[in-house]
């Protein structure tokens, strides 16, 4: 791996994470263009970790009250959530999709963001456990290369009643302990990458993911999730009728 390949992933890689895009289906879009080798497990390793602490940074002070044992409701749903998702992404684990199945993911990732116009309900008080069980169930499904975690689990927490900075909020603590545990799931083997290649790859996910989990926030909270389905439907129909 080249370090111009490192500093394009580690840039994919951060803005997709706090986009409702995909960054597993854009990392895949990225290597399939450009005609790049397999993933290297160890470069791939660091760079959901670099996002990953752009995450526990920006959301620091609820993580505090969160170990500080003051938002127990709270971390009962996240635990919650957690657990649905273990039960429904191990068995899509299981099954082999080709490749180019990014592409009609991405078609169904824009139409489900289009959705909370409609599904988007009056606010719910507290965490109720049901809450957990919807989003980590949507978390789950999300594990299928091509659809958007954040997109669906937001969309997901709009249905239930959360408003949209809560919404936003709950998704993106949901994905500190979904991250870890892949991460360790995925501790099997595979090609290593050399030290300054990771590090480019890495540094350049953590400052495009700082750049980008603010601004994506504010989208958020202005409700204009559907930007995202346009450009989805652009990459979905081009990558699906061109056989990228």
């Amino acid at each position: 791996m080249t370090l111009s390949e490192a500093l394009v992933l580690g840039v994919t890689q951060g803005v997709g994470e706090f986009l409702p895009i995909s960054s597993s289906g854009h990392l895949l879009l990225v290597r399939r263009l450009f005609n790049w080798g397999p993933p290297s497990l160890q470069f791939d390793l660091f760079l959901h970790l670099a996002t990953l602490l752009v995450v526990v940074i920006y959301y620091r002070k609820k993580i505090l009250l969160l170990l500080r044992g003051r938002e127990n409701t709270l971390l009962l749903s996240l635990v919650i959530a957690t657990l649905v998702t273990v039960a429904v992404a191990l068995p899509l684990t299981l099954i082999e999709l080709p490749a180019y199945f990014i592409f009609p993911a991405f078609l169904l990732t824009a139409l489900i963001l289009a959705l909370p116009k409609w599904l988007e309900k009056p606010p719910v008080l507290g965490y109720p456990w049901w809450q957990g069980v919807v989003i980590g169930a949507a978390q789950g499904v999300a594990s299928l290369a091509g659809l958007s975690r954040l997109g669906l689990t937001l969309v997901a927490a709009l249905s239930c009643g959360m408003e949209r900075e809560r919404g936003v909020e709950y998704s993106f603590l949901l994905s500190i302990p979904t991250v870890i545990g892949a991460l360790i799931f995925s501790l099997r083997g595979g090609v290593e990458a050399p030290l300054r290649v990771t590090l480019l790859g890495s540094g350049a996910a953590f400052v495009a993911g700082l750049i980008t989990l603010p601004a994506v926030v504010k989208v958020v909270k202005g409700g204009r999730l559907w930007y995202f389905s346009i450009y989805l439907v652009t990459v979905g129909l081009f990558g699906w009728l061109l056989k990228v």
